[in-house]
Order: structure tokens, then sequence, then C-alpha cells
């Protein structure tokens, strides 16, 4: 329906592009997840990129470590999914010293 289209491109506008255009940086980003805008189960792999390339490291590792933790002992997808993630991101932290 053309009206609901609409509607919806009238909220895009209004609401999302000026989020958009106020979350440009990195640390305008962190600063979003950091007041939980968003998903957590999405937030929580975002969360340590941005530290990391923030350059830091060590913050970045402290988060995957307890997001890790509070995994548990989960099996499923989900779970081995993040643990395959954190393994990845601990591997590339390592090897570029976190520089971006």
């Amino acid at each position: 329906d053309i009206a609901v289209a609409q509607e919806m491109a009238d909220a895009i506008r209004d609401y999302g592009l000026p989020f958009m255009r106020a979350n440009t940086s990195l640390e305008s980003l962190l600063d979003c997840i950091e007041k939980r805008m968003g998903l957590e189960h999405q937030l929580v792999y975002s969360r340590p990129v941005i530290l990391s390339l923030l350059g830091k490291p060590s913050e970045a590792l402290a988060v995957l470590d307890r997001s890790v933790s509070e995994l548990g002992q989960r099996q499923d997808l989900a779970a081995a999914q993040f643990r395959s993630f954190a393994r990845a991101l601990r591997h590339r932290i390592s090897e570029t010293g976190c520089k971006g």
C-alpha cells in the first residue's frame, strides 16, 4: 500500500537519517552501544570491534572475556558462533596491535 510505504519513508527521513548522521564516528557509536541502543545479541559483537578500532585492545579483550564467560556452558549455535568470533578477534588484535 502506497500510504504505508510513504509512512515508512517519512519515519526514516524524520528519525533514521538524523540518527545515522549523528553517529558517524566510532566514539558516538560506542556511546550508543553503552546506552544499550540496540539488541544485546548484536551489540556483543560490535562493542569489542569498536573498542579495538579505537586503539583500546585491553578493553576490547576484557569485553570479549566477559561476554564469553557469560555464555557459561551453552553449546547452542549462537554460543558457538560467538566463541568463534571471539577467537578470531583476539587473533586479529594480537596480530595488528589494534591499530585499526
